[in-house]
């Protein structure tokens, strides 16, 4: 039984690196088929150019919509820390009215980019961070994407 544990994590972590080599193979020529950082991939999802999107099991932030309770004006926006962005909003007014502004809604940035990524038949990976190939796909943000076609 520990033997077969071994042989699948040994599986995972091939896997893992042979995905993240690819990934680095596309960054570095020219019109490669790779994005990388949060924004890059979440518009190339939304694009459907993403065959998939790898995600460093370190990445750890929230997607957030804020929503003014005056005019209703809405923004969205990314943090690592939920608190600290709380703290924020309670301190910050409406760039358009100057009312109070709220959290109307929040979710795990893995959990959004994995909906995304199911509306597009695109698979999601999620690098272990204890590797070298991990510790690169860190260096790009912990998002990175491997793309069907260069949009």
């Amino acid at each position: 039984m520990e033997k077969s544990s071994d042989i699948l994590q040994d599986m995972a972590v091939v896997r893992e690196k042979g995905l993240v080599q690819r990934f680095l193979r596309e960054v570095v020529k020219d019109n490669g088929l790779a994005g990388y950082g949060e924004k890059e991939v979440r518009a190339l999802l939304l694009q459907g150019a993403v065959d998939t999107v790898l995600v460093s099991e370190d990445v750890e932030s929230y997607r957030v919509k804020v929503r003014c309770t005056g005019c209703g004006r809405e923004e969205e926006s990314t943090t690592r820390d939920m608190k600290g962005f709380e703290k924020k909003i309670d301190a910050t007014q409406c760039r358009e009215c100057g009312n109070s502004l709220e959290i109307a809604d929040y979710q795990s940035t893995l959990d959004e980019l994995t909906e995304m990524a199911e509306a597009t038949g695109a698979r999601i990976e999620v690098i272990s961070s204890e590797t070298e190939e991990g510790q690169q796909l860190k260096a790009f943000g912990g998002i990175a994407a491997i793309l069907r076609y260069r949009p």
